[in-house]
């Protein structure tokens, strides 16, 4: 990565590692060195590396992008300089100290002043990237692009990320990966968005996080693209098999329990799901449903019903279905620990709040009811579910529900008749009896 000087003697040293670390480190801006090692490290800290030892200047930066800020203070405290006061306000945040640069500062630092302002919630207004180019330009349009969403308008904050990318490519691919992550993840969220879109913007982002040393990056970027191929699989085996593929990179470059507990969460949780969504076709494939079993057992360390009530009925939900078709040598003791689990999810999605959820989990239940011989509260769930599915014009779902009401029914009286010729057998005994 070349070492230059701006044109803008307010930051003279570029391109800036901006957007790669969490706020304040990735609005921080390094300056010059006249270190001898000092191209070789900022070539290090763009790909996201902070093990290096830095140029005394540089400290302070290396500080807040590991999270200590107040050593980052410490160190930046006696700098003089305009690019100083500018670094004094990212870490600590004023709107006295922002009133007063507003006035001061100019160029190319102005406008990051404004960007800073609005990350931390100081100013509303979000500057142009007039006159900025690079790094520093795509920091402003990605801010922009976060503005927009902020406004509800989804396909306009697109399209100042897919521009952000570019502008970042040259001068910062790292970031320019970051935010061809983020696009592809907003891509998925919009309405129709195309996981295969999706999938070329973490396909090129994840050129860079390969090879980058920025924390968990490539994890993200791995876990975003299970997630992609998931959603595109559509029930294809071999897209389920490169989801599985990625969600297993993921977790391989470091998205652990304890470092990244959310991360692990949702990789665990996504993968029990395409375990279960795997068409079987060997005999060794039922083994991936004890898998599921397994990696939603994990989701669920992280997912409590207090702190994350959501997300933890939607996992306990994966549990309690996967828990139905476990290959078993007691199956009763696996249906009756579904029944259960879907008991306790029904406390958090009631009928009033959230109807189609609630019938969901009434639908399922009453299936493992149903495969326990409880005919009787098997019906009683099924046709409430059914009742809710077609208020709420869910025909296929309703249709479904009634298919599996008709089985029981045939079930049940196939049963009936089947105890009722077993009483006729006895009452009747053979002829030749020598009781009779």
């Amino acid at each position: 990565m070349p070492y230059h000087r701006s044109t803008d003697v307010s930051i003279a040293l570029r391109p800036q590692p901006v957007g790669l670390f969490g706020f304040p480190g990735g609005h921080l801006i390094l300056p010059p060195s006249d270190a001898p090692e000092a191209p070789e490290v900022l070539d290090r800290i763009l790909r996201g590396d902070l093990s290096s030892p830095v140029p005394a200047e540089w400290t302070f930066f290396v500080c807040a992008a590991r999270g200590d800020t107040e050593q980052a203070w410490e160190e930046i405290r006696d700098q003089t300089g305009e690019l100083a006061d500018y670094n004094r306000f990212v870490l600590q945040s004023t709107g006295e100290r922002y009133r007063q640069l507003r006035h001061s500062l100019r160029g190319e630092l102005r406008a990051l002043l404004q960007v800073a302002a609005y990350a931390c919630g100081l100013d509303d207004f979000v500057p142009t990237a007039q006159n900025l180019d690079g790094e520093l330009r795509a920091l402003v349009l990605a801010t922009q692009a976060t503005a927009e969403l902020e406004e509800g308008n989804p396909f306009a904050a697109r399209q100042l990320l897919e521009e952000a990318c570019e502008t970042a490519r040259d001068s910062s691919p790292l970031l320019a990966a970051v935010y061809a992550n983020q696009l592809g993840e907003l891509i998925l969220s919009l309405p129709g968005g195309s996981p295969q879109e999706a999938l070329s913007r973490f396909q090129l982002a994840w050129e860079s996080a390969s090879v980058s040393s920025l924390p968990l990056f490539a994890a993200q970027v791995s876990a975003n693209l299970a997630s992609a191929y998931q959603r595109a699989a559509d029930g294809r085996r071999g897209m389920l098999l490169e989801a599985v593929k990625w969600y297993q990179r993921a977790l391989h470059e470091g998205a652990s329990l304890e470092k990244a507990p959310h991360l692990y969460a949702f990789i665990q949780n996504h993968l029990g799901l395409a375990y279960m969504a795997m068409p079987a076709v060997e005999a060794s494939d039922q083994l991936r449903m004890g898998i599921a079993v397994q990696a939603f057992g994990e989701a669920l360390k992280v997912y409590d019903r207090e702190t994350s009530p959501q997300l933890w009925a939607s996992t306990q939900m994966n549990l309690a279905n996967a828990l139905q078709y476990l290959p078993s040598s007691h199956p009763a003791e696996n249906l009756a620990r579904a029944v259960d689990i879907y008991e306790e999810v029904l406390q958090i999605r009631k009928r009033a709040l959230d109807p189609v959820g609630y019938a969901r989990v009434l639908a399922n239940q009453g299936n493992a009811l149903s495969h326990l011989g409880e005919f009787q509260r098997a019906m009683k769930n099924l046709a409430e579910a059914r009742t809710l599915f077609r208020q709420h014009e869910l025909w296929d779902e309703a249709e479904e529900t009634h298919r599996l009401i008709e089985a029981i029914h045939r079930r049940h009286h196939e049963l009936h008749r089947e105890v009722e010729a077993s009483a006729v057998a006895e009452a009747d005994p053979p002829p030749g009896d020598s009781s009779v």
